[in-house]
């Protein structure tokens, strides 16, 4: 490959880091909708239950008013009894009249009881209703401030996204059309990450050892190769290695790692 001006290698990098940022940015923006289903979730299951609660509240009292209905029927019946027993003839009769008015009395006593029963669930549940509401209008608050800050966000990530996009439109009409090229054919062979950093012969994309030629060719710094194992773009990052080498000296051959496991040192 011929030699490549530096800056054409620095913008192609920095091309793939924008690209990561968009990428990251159109990932946020694509939990954007599921964020906002979530709350939508939530709201609809405290409606939800509030609902169910008013449901029953609704059985409770329609409950309650079929026992009234019947109370009053039995205590007709029971007024009707009496007038009957003035007016019997026969001992048997009269007897039967009374068990009659017995058997209405302990019936209207456990109709009695089943009623305040009742009403100590329609209590019981109209608090519940009360603080249901209460919850659910609370709910409906936070919800709506939640996504004001979710929506807030969504801006900001569009707007962050437009700039970036923007950066790489630039970046893109200063670096030579067939390095792109190349760079878009390995994108579409190894995803997002296509070039990547060469350091003490290991390729920071496979992590395995390059071939000490290939390591010396890239210690120019004005060249890309294809690693062998991933077949991503490779070069050379001088500044990722100064601190682990003697200032003023150049890589040679002794320096690369035994390239035999082909697996990082």
């Amino acid at each position: 490959m011929k030699s490549i001006p530096k800056e054409q290698i620095d913008t192609l990098i920095r091309i793939q880091e924008l690209e990561k940022q968009a990428y990251l940015f159109n990932a946020k923006l694509n939990e954007i909708p599921k964020k906002l289903g979530a709350l939508d979730l939530n709201l609809e299951i405290s409606k939800e239950a509030e609902n169910t609660m008013e449901s029953e509240l609704k059985d409770l009292k329609k409950k309650y008013r079929a026992m009234e209905d019947e109370t009053r029927f039995s205590q007709g019946q029971e007024q009707k009894n009496q007038e009957k027993l003035r007016s019997v003839k026969t001992n048997k009769e009269y007897q039967s009249s009374l068990k009659e008015i017995e058997d209405l009395k302990k019936k209207m006593s456990a109709m009695e009881d089943d009623m305040l029963l009742v009403l100590e669930q329609i209590d019981h549940f109209e608090s519940l209703v009360s603080e249901k509401k209460k919850e659910t209008e609370t709910l409906y608050q936070k919800i709506a401030m939640d996504k004001k800050v979710i929506q807030a966000e969504a801006e900001e990530a569009k707007n962050n996204l437009a700039n970036i996009k923007g950066k790489i439109e630039e970046s893109i009409k200063v670096v030579d059309p067939v390095l792109f090229t190349r760079y878009n054919w390995v994108q579409q062979k190894v995803g997002r990450l296509a070039i990547v950093s060469v350091v003490k012969s290991v390729c920071q994309g496979c992590h395995l050892n390059i071939p000490p030629q290939m390591y010396n060719e890239l210690h120019r710094g004005d060249t890309i190769r294809f690693c062998p194992h991933c077949q991503r773009m490779i070069y050379w990052n001088g500044g990722s290695e100064q601190h682990k080498r003697s200032p003023g000296l150049e890589a040679g051959p002794e320096e690369s790692p035994n390239t035999k496991g082909q697996g990082a040192p």
